[in-house]
């Protein structure tokens, strides 16, 4: 399985909107019918979405140990200018990746 996690709802819907139509017009193709909105995790902002200690982490460290999610997709607005907080986002990165 692979995980989504995004900033908020409007992420959220909006993934589940593209994902519908590309089922829908056929460009992608499942064996069976899927409920999208089991593999998209909400994070409740920017800030809680880097946040290697949030709670959903690590309820979804323990999927991952077991085998349930193979692959995990990061979705959030980058649309920092360069400056403290843009230098400050690629170490928050690495931190998530790192735990």
């Amino acid at each position: 399985m692979v995980m989504i996690f995004v900033e908020g709802d409007d992420d959220k819907n909006f993934l589940i909107s593209l994902l519908n139509d590309l089922k829908k017009n056929k460009e992608i193709i499942l064996d069976e019918p899927v409920n999208f909105q089991n593999y998209i995790e909400v994070m409740g902002g920017k800030k809680k979405l880097l946040d290697s200690e949030h709670d959903k982490y690590e309820k979804s460290g323990m999927k991952i140990q077991k085998g349930d999610i193979k692959k995990a997709l990061f979705i959030f607005d980058c649309h920092f200018i360069k400056d403290e907080k843009f230098k400050t986002l690629k170490q928050k990165l690495q931190n998530l990746f790192n735990n």
